[in-house]
């Protein structure tokens, strides 16, 4: 997700297994938004 300045990142553990949960919101050139999400293994 390259634009940090419209992401949240968190870290979770899940089973003793590490994990980034990265969600963002963007704006569309017609002016609607959509939700993206990510998760990553540490």
């Amino acid at each position: 997700m390259p634009d940090a300045n419209n992401c949240i990142e968190h870290v979770t553990v899940i089973n003793n297994v590490e994990y980034t949960l990265q969600s963002r919101t963007v704006e569309l050139g017609n002016g609607e938004r959509h939700q993206e999400y990510r998760v990553l293994l540490s």
